[in-house]
């Protein structure tokens, strides 16, 4: 049955005098209003049915209006509608335009477009393809929600901003045309959560070549939340140096994915960013990465070794639940957490070392591992846990390998009394812990100190770049990301310190090529930050310093003086703070 009259037509039949009404020469009759620049808005129309033309001009007497609007859920639930031509001069398609528009198989948006509304065309499962406008900036949350039958979509260019779910449930997505892929990567970050790459079964790039191998191209800076979810034909992909994050779920469900390179630079896995990758075989995080978030690589059952770096200090729940082809897991001694059901369901687990600082875990962490018969621990204080940690992994079958002068403790509390045996390693019961070093810069210098008497410190230092270049222009960015532990015979290794080393206002030689850091000539500042804190040593007096989150809201700011600042901010350990002293901006993982 034909739709006679719209929702939006039976309401303002109704409305006050500012409501007009014009009969075009098909006997079409429109409804519309006028704003105080005399242009037009269109709210209904007497018959939306077949193929139908919107006039880009309407009538009121002598007067004649430009259309340039088209009123929210003008066109809702017009099923009979079955291809719409929007007139040049429209500058917006408004919210819910044409919603559950289930017959719509063709639409013609106009150039003059600039953004396209929350669930403009949610529903409409008889659209097969669509393209973007070059002038469209924002697309709305749920815009092409369940549009079941889209197979294609052309961005020509300009979208910076797409809402939530704005392609879910686009099944039969399998073409996504974009003019630049890797603006494309950081689409989908600061919060929106929708990209239409997400749930693309092929990716293609602008010459049309399905992509399995992707490499990210540099200049990349953060793979935002979602951005390749569901993208099941990608079998590898490659991340430029200079990521420093990839988002929640980025990597969801790519099912087929293989391998995947992670550089350096990244400092921030977030969480269910590779969940589901069944097809994942191996990974090296790299030691830039002090957090592992919740489920990231949860349900990778192809997942046989995976290498956990020293900076890590805690691994977040479910991170490797299901992660049934492991078979051995190093945590290193730098971690001191471990989440509930972290490796729940490794029944491929056969061994387990968790090393000297771990000081919690979780609940079922290592529950339902049916084949676990070793576990070391070298912590020589028991970790506290729940009882049901290895609930299900049969402990009256695990042996348990401590250090020798903490066998009794861990024979005295559960879950540890349950295991089948608890037997001792050769080495120091390490009863108290080194003093947490401190860490400075001084003439040129890294200077490290512990209260410990005795103590070595042990310092590790990665460098983000360090070189200098012939040529003038160069944008040089020096940052050196420091940890430093203490260790002495006898002792506990200490609590890790951390800090990150750059240079304000860097000045590149201008003549020669060479590596060495002392060629760089710029103001060096000491960054270290701790449960909130952020302490900054050695720039220059009266410095403006402004700290970010990750979104880029200013949570703080502050003037150097006597070359320090003390900033507070409520940043959790693990968070991202992007600090501005003066003109140069740092990416600082929050301890």
């Amino acid at each position: 049955m034909k739709k006679l009259l719209s929702l939006a037509y039976l309401l303002f039949t109704f409305m006050q005098a500012w409501a007009y009404t014009w009969t075009d020469s098909n006997g079409l009759t429109w409804t519309y209003s006028v704003d105080s620049s005399n242009n037009a808005t269109i709210y209904g129309v007497s018959q939306a049915y077949g193929n139908l033309v919107i006039p880009n001009k309407v009538y009121n007497g002598e007067t004649e209006y430009t259309v340039t609007k088209i009123g929210d859920y003008t066109f809702q639930s017009c099923s009979d509608l079955t291809s719409v031509t929007i007139p040049e001069g429209v500058t917006g398609i408004g919210d819910g335009l044409f919603s559950s528009c289930s017959s719509l198989a063709n639409v013609i948006i106009p150039s003059s477009v600039k953004n396209i509304g929350s669930s403009a065309f949610y529903g409409c499962s008889g659209l097969t393809s669509v393209t973007i406008p070059k002038d469209v900036t924002s697309i709305g949350y749920n815009a092409f929600q369940s549009c079941s039958n889209l197979k294609s979509v052309t961005f020509l260019g300009g979208v910076t901003n797409i809402g939530e779910r704005a392609f879910n449930s686009c099944s039969s997505l399998s073409k996504v045309i974009v003019p630049d892929i890797a603006a494309w990567c950081s689409i989908g970050f600061n919060g929106e959560e929708s990209n239409p790459l997400c749930y693309a079964h092929h990716l293609f790039s602008d010459e049309n070549a399905e992509i399995t191998n992707l490499v990210i191209p540099s200049g990349v800076t953060n793979i935002g939340g979602y951005t390749f979810c569901g993208c099941s034909f990608l079998t590898s992909v490659t991340i430029p140096e200079g990521v420093t994050s990839i988002g929640y779920e980025s990597f969801h469900s790519c099912h087929s994915l293989k391998s995947v390179t992670i550089p350096s630079s990244v400092i921030s896995i977030g969480n269910s960013a590779f969940f589901g990758c069944s097809g994942l075989t191996s990974v090296t995080i790299p030691n830039s990465v002090t957090s592992i978030g919740n489920s990231v690589f949860f349900g990778c059952s192809g997942l046989t070794s995976v290498t956990i770096p020293n900076g890590v200090t805690s691994i977040g729940n479910f991170a490797f639940s299901g992660c049934s082809g492991l078979t051995s897991v190093t945590i290193p001694n730098s971690v001191t957490s471990i989440g509930s059901e972290t490796f729940f369901g490794c029944t491929g687990l056969n061994t387990a070392f968790i090393g000297s600082g771990i000081k919690n875990i979780g609940s079922k962490a290592f529950a339902n591992c049916s084949n676990l018969n070793d576990v070391y621990c070298l912590a020589y204080r028991y970790p506290t846990t729940n009882a049901n940690a290895f609930s299900g992994s049969y402990p009256d079958y695990i042996t348990l390998h401590v250090l020798d002068d903490a066998v009794e403790q861990y024979r005295a509390v559960e879950p540890w009394s349950t295991f089948k045996a608890v037997v001792g390693l050769a080495g120091s019961s390490g009863a108290t812990p080194c003093a947490k070093p401190t860490i400075g810069y001084k003439n040129g210098q890294i200077t490290t100190d512990c209260e410990t008497d005795g103590a070595q410190c042990v310092t590790i230092i990665t460098v983000d770049d360090a070189k200098t270049y012939i040529t003038e222009n160069i944008n040089l960015s020096v940052t050196y990301n420091i940890s430093v532990y203490a260790t002495k015979p006898g002792y506990d290794n200490s609590e890790i310190a951390t800090a990150t080393l750059c240079w304000i206002d860097v000045e590149p030689q201008k003549e020669g090529f060479t590596d060495a850091v002392a060629s760089i000539k710029a103001t060096p500042v000491l960054i270290q930050s701790e449960n909130g804190r952020i302490n900054i040593i050695g720039a220059d007096e009266g410095t403006l310093v402004y700290v970010y989150n990750i979104s880029g809201q200013q949570l703080a700011s502050a003037i150097i003086k006597n070359n320090e600042a003390n900033i507070f901010t409520d940043l959790h350990p693990g968070n991202v703070a992007v600090i501005k002293i003066g003109n140069k901006s740092v990416k600082v993982m929050m301890k």
